[in-house]
């Protein structure tokens, strides 16, 4: 899914398990993939996880299992925020994860 590559993580692109791992969580939301998922850096500026991004855009309670068109507008959030942020003029374009 093209919106699950657009999310990044420290260290760059996420792992081939984080991708799955998202893919199979908005193909068939459940409590088990849910508690695995939710921890997942979606974002590393700002800082996102993907519950963060849930709790961003969903006035549900945290304790039930998202849906996945809720997930689906998550990473869109997170991937729009570090957009943003990027964009500001004071952010110096050379390189998204350069360590200092």
């Amino acid at each position: 899914m093209q919106i699950i590559d657009a999310c990044t993580g420290c260290a760059g692109p996420l792992t081939f398990t984080e991708r799955s791992l998202l893919r199979t969580l908005l193909e068939q939301p459940d409590s088990t993939k849910w508690r695995s998922a939710r921890h997942i850096l979606v974002s590393p500026v700002p800082f996102i996880t993907l519950e963060r991004a849930y709790q961003a855009v969903s006035p549900h309670e945290l304790n039930q299992i998202p849906d996945s068109f809720t997930l689906h507008r998550a990473l869109r959030y997170a991937v729009a925020e570090r957009k943003k942020y990027l964009a500001q003029p004071h952010i110096q374009p050379l390189r998204e994860f350069e360590m200092l």
